[in-house]
């Protein structure tokens, strides 16, 4: 178990890093004139998108789980202002849905604890 949590880990890290090289790639591209990034920047909340996928997808962390959602939530509702599809002025109430079904998610995903039976052995 120990060696999943580690390679998932591991696996975010280089995914990260690639992110990374990209990124500081584009910017410079974009300061030295070469490439015009412009109508490109956006989409910079598919960032936190991506990110928040691979909290959501590490394997062995529970606190991924929650910390992938929110990053994918609040990715999600920049990426829907940028688009003009959603203001964020009008947005919030949507937090509340959100922590409304997290709250809910949690408990239907909780597990039940199991009756145990005494079996005896009467000779």
């Amino acid at each position: 178990m120990k060696s999943d949590q580690g390679q998932g880990n591991r696996l975010a890290q280089g995914v990260f890093g690639v992110f990374l090289v990209l990124v500081g790639g584009a910017l410079l591209l974009d300061r030295m004139e070469l490439a015009d990034l412009g109508a490109y920047w956006r989409y910079w909340p598919l960032a936190l998108i991506v990110i928040g996928l691979g909290k959501w997808l590490t394997p062995g962390r529970q606190e991924g789980d929650r910390d992938g959602f929110w990053f994918v939530l609040v990715g999600l509702l920049f990426l829907a202002h940028n688009l003009h599809f959603l203001r964020l002025g009008q947005s919030w109430p949507l937090f509340l849905v959100a922590a409304g079904a997290v709250v809910a998610w949690r408990a239907l995903r909780r597990p039940q604890p199991v009756e145990t039976q005494e079996v005896r052995h009467d000779a």
